[in-house]
């Protein structure tokens, strides 16, 4: 990845004012929104923030445990594929059902708001949270514990 500087000299800057001044030039892919910058700034400051290990959490927290807390009423079932009414936006057609999961993968897509992801993504949408507080906020609401990852 390449970095551009904006304007002026930058070695006198302390490490997060260098940070802020620093801008992409290419499109930074986001699986979470924020989570590159976040992870880069903690490290480059010295600070030890522990990341989330979403792999381990994604085993011990299903889509359906997240349904369930959502209140999502499934209206017509193929399988693992679970259809109803998205829990993002007001659904304003009542004899259509946008919102579609699959519970075994653990991933879910709405067709008219074009939301899609896991449920962890899920979550953090309909509680607009960023993905790392909404994360910890669903295991307290479980009564899991958060699998921390010091060294990554």
């Amino acid at each position: 990845m390449r970095w551009s500087k904006q304007g002026g000299s930058v070695a006198h800057l302390p490490v997060g004012t260098l940070l802020d001044r620093l801008k992409p030039t290419v499109p930074v892919p986001h699986i979470y929104k924020g989570t590159e910058r976040s992870l880069l700034y903690t490290s480059l400051k010295g600070r030890d923030m522990p990341g989330i290990d979403f792999n381990k959490l994604r085993t011990e927290i299903s889509m359906e445990q997240v349904l369930a807390l959502l209140g999502f009423q499934c209206v017509r079932r193929r399988a693992d594929q679970w259809y109803g009414y998205c829990p993002l936006h007001e659904s304003t057609t009542k004899h259509r059902c946008s919102f579609s999961v699959n519970v075994t993968k653990g991933c879910y897509c709405c067709h008219k708001c074009q939301s899609s992801g896991d449920q962890f993504k899920l979550w953090s949408e309909v509680i607009e949270l960023p993905i790392r507080q909404a994360t910890i906020e669903l295991c307290r609401q479980l009564g899991c514990d958060v699998p921390w990852m010091h060294r990554w």
